[in-house]
């Protein structure tokens, strides 16, 4: 059953997927890709798994991705040889700073009809459910959830 919740994440996903796709020619993962190495610098591919909660096969494949296209340079690490660090090329630097100018717009826009208290609210309710849901995947990933 889906709840009203549930149903605002889905839609503004696809309201991303679409709007990246179309400006950009990218995908919502090699976005976010992108944003979390912009924010990281020169980081390894667990690093970025890590910080996006992502599968390593999936961050794997987007990073190849990312590196045919010349957005991201993938070098192995000095003293750890079986780590790969990821950096942003000087073009996929500045398509990381364009997306999250896009990104900014668009969370602005989503958000234009709101009241500015109940902006407030919203923010606070959705740091709140963050944290509680962050919890429940740590506990269900670690089989308490069974």
């Amino acid at each position: 059953m889906f709840s009203r919740l549930h149903a605002l994440t889905l839609l503004f996903r696809r309201l991303q997927r679409l709007h990246y796709a179309q400006q950009f020619g990218l995908d919502l993962g090699e976005c976010e890709i992108l944003g979390i190495v912009q924010i990281l610098g020169r980081s390894s591919c667990k690093q970025i798994c890590q910080v996006g909660d992502l599968d390593k096969a999936q961050v794997s494949r987007l990073v190849k991705r990312l590196t045919r296209q010349g957005l991201l340079v993938r070098s192995v690490h000095p003293k750890l040889q079986r780590t790969v660090n990821v950096a942003l090329t000087e073009r996929g630097e500045a398509v990381a700073r364009v997306l999250r100018t896009a990104t900014l717009k668009l969370n602005r826009e989503s958000l234009s009809t709101v009241p500015d208290a109940e902006r407030a609210v919203f923010a606070a309710v959705t740091s709140t459910l963050t944290e509680k849901v962050r919890r429940m995947l740590h506990k269900q990933r670690n089989g308490a959830g069974r």
